[in-house]
């Protein structure tokens, strides 16, 4: 039912499942990606934290955990999340990108700027993190480097509409 969006049926699944099997790990975690999906985060966060605790030490969950966390502006708890997803799989371009947004709310621009580059680094076509680094080289008053983060990610996804100009306009003109 997942797939199919059915959310709340998914849910109703996994509690069903659960409620056979307490110690069934993937369907806290998946149970948890439903509650996500409808906006439950403090849910979904239970859920991903039950799977960890059951023993489910993958990067993703700590990364779908982080997401959650950081939708409910627990940046410091995100970044907890995205260093640990980061330490099972360093290698994971995304949750260096997802620890750098996560900087960023917190102002510390520095750490956003050494993710955002990490995450380039490790992902050199992807203009999220070209995108990501010019607005915290702006935040660092490089514009010079900022316009040129900019550039290349519009370069690499011109049509992305996650790339907006605002900051093009701040810094390249």
């Amino acid at each position: 039912k997942f797939n199919l969006k059915d959310y709340l049926g998914a849910i109703n699944d996994y509690d069903k499942a659960i409620e056979i099997e307490p110690g069934h790990i993937q369907s806290y975690h998946q149970r948890g990606r439903a509650k996500y999906e409808l906006e439950d985060y403090t849910g979904a966060i239970k859920d991903f934290t039950k799977a960890i605790d059951l023993g489910l030490n993958e990067a993703y969950v700590f990364s779908n955990r982080g997401l959650a966390k950081r939708n409910l502006k627990d940046y410091a708890g995100a970044i907890s999340d995205y260093t640990k997803a980061i330490e099972i799989d360093p290698n994971d371009a995304y949750n260096y990108r997802q620890r750098a947004k996560s900087y960023y709310e917190l102002q510390n621009y520095q750490a956003a700027k050494v993710n955002s580059t990490k995450a380039i680094e490790l992902d050199l076509n992807n203009a999220t993190g070209y995108y990501l680094r010019a607005w915290h080289n702006y935040k660092l008053g490089d514009s010079s480097n900022a316009c040129r983060d900019i550039k290349k990610a519009i370069e690499l996804s011109p049509d992305d509409y996650n790339i907006d100009d605002e900051i093009y306009k701040l810094v390249c003109n």
